[in-house]
């Protein structure tokens, strides 16, 4: 049976009447290679060339997170062709979907996890000197078992390890993937535009190089946390021609921090930077891209978001889980002194908060919290009145929000409308 099709090519279910086993075959569609009215010569050379680089460089490939290649051949009707171990699962865009559906067995972290394996396999294929060029969660496969991997090298390139310049493979011309969810075209730009980084929309070839795979990856994150693409309305509606355009203008998708408010920040900062329209503004590597992937998800402070105090006092305390029932305490405790802070009939309670929040804080085991939180809880009680009230609620819709305790928000939300001005 069909698996899918693309512009280049289809992929049957079929049987490996020697081993005994299932494969995927993907076969060049006829049009390549039988002569027609439809294409010419030098366009079928083009497509025959792209589907044996794409065979040859995936064979080269082995990592457990790219498919393996089993055969390579030309079929009766002249038709090349290679078969694959057969994925049985879904795609990533299919598991993100599920991720955003009520009761789903997908949580972030595990869909995290999903991802950091296909960055793995990109971290691979950069140390050997390939690139993917169409990176996007219909080319990520998850299977039953946990297994993820990352397909469709059919814009692979090669890259100049060390400079991530894009060289030229043999056999490989301008062209663009195809496919229903990635708004695909086919005209001299490389990649899918939902995914595409800038530089791969100007068609600049040579301003093309692994910093536009850590763009790719980037804009797959952003699809995780805002549950759509880039680009896309929130009716899932997106022209590819008007995303084109938007890509060649240097203007960005809507922030991730408008589109997934209640996503965590220090993942919205890895979006924001491996997206960044400047490739010099984005991860060095995939490898520094996952590392604040990892960082975010032990509670460390990643490079994306070292500078943000809040993240840092956070990160404090996910490092040691005895204090999330402290952190929740602290979330109880401030919400107290915001409610208070502009009621001048309530000034009695509000000492007696003060007094409350700083015996928690001077009783603390030495060592059980970093610096920046201390800071930030004393600053909450013997800061200014005037900034005392922001200070606050940003440390507890920063604490609120990873540990997953929404009420509060709306309940702080409800006590300041009803504060006496």
């Amino acid at each position: 049976g069909s698996l899918g099709a693309g512009g280049a090519g289809a992929v049957h279910r079929a049987w490996d009447e020697d081993l005994e086993r299932q494969v995927a075959l993907k076969l060049l569609h006829e049009k390549y290679v039988v002569p027609n009215q439809f294409v010419d010569d030098s366009t079928q050379e083009r497509a025959q060339g792209r589907f044996l680089e794409e065979a040859r460089t995936t064979a080269q490939l082995d990592h457990p997170n790219i498919l393996p290649i089993h055969d390579f051949g030309v079929g009766a009707s002249g038709q090349p062709y290679f078969t694959m171990k057969l994925v049985k699962g879904r795609s990533l865009a299919e598991v993100i979907d599920r991720m955003h559906s009520p009761d789903s067995p997908w949580t972030l972290t595990r869909t995290l996890g999903a991802f950091l394996k296909a960055c793995e396999a990109i971290s691979y294929a950069h140390d050997k000197g390939v690139m993917h060029r169409d990176l996007k969660p219909a080319n990520i496969m998850v299977g039953e078992f946990g297994a993820v991997y990352v397909v469709d090298w059919g814009l692979v390139r090669r890259v100049e390890r060390g400079r991530g310049q894009g060289q030229g493979a043999p056999g490989v011309s301008a062209g663009v993937s195809t496919g229903e969810a990635g708004l695909t075209l086919d005209n001299q730009v490389v990649g899918t535009p939902l995914y595409m980084a800038p530089e791969q929309a100007v068609a600049d070839q040579d301003k093309v190089g692994i910093w536009s795979d850590v763009y790719g990856l980037g804009a797959i994150l952003y699809h995780i946390l805002a549950g759509r693409a880039p680009y896309k309305d929130a009716r899932g509606r997106a022209q590819a021609q008007e995303v084109l355009e938007a890509l060649r203008q240097g203007k960005g998708p809507d922030p991730i921090g408008e589109v997934a408010p209640k996503s965590p920040f220090a993942l919205r900062a890895v979006v924001t930077k491996a997206m960044a329209i400047a490739p010099e503004d984005r991860y060095g590597s995939v490898g520094e891209l996952m590392g604040d992937i990892v960082a975010f998800i032990e509670g460390r402070v990643g490079s994306a978001w070292h500078l943000n105090p809040v993240m840092r006092a956070w990160a404090g305390i996910k490092r040691r889980p005895l204090l999330v029932g402290l952190g929740l305490a602290c979330i109880l405790m401030m919400v107290l002194v915001v409610r208070t802070s502009r009621a001048a009939a309530r000034q009695e309670q509000n000492s007696v908060d003060r007094k409350e929040i700083t015996e928690l804080v001077e009783g603390l085991r030495p060592g059980t919290v970093t610096p920046e939180l201390e800071e930030l809880l004393k600053g909450a009680i013997e800061g200014p009145e005037a900034g005392r009230g922001r200070a606050v609620r940003e440390l507890v819709e920063a604490l609120a929000v990873e540990l997953g305790q929404d009420g509060l928000l709306e309940e702080l939300g409800g006590a300041e409308a009803n504060e006496p001005r």
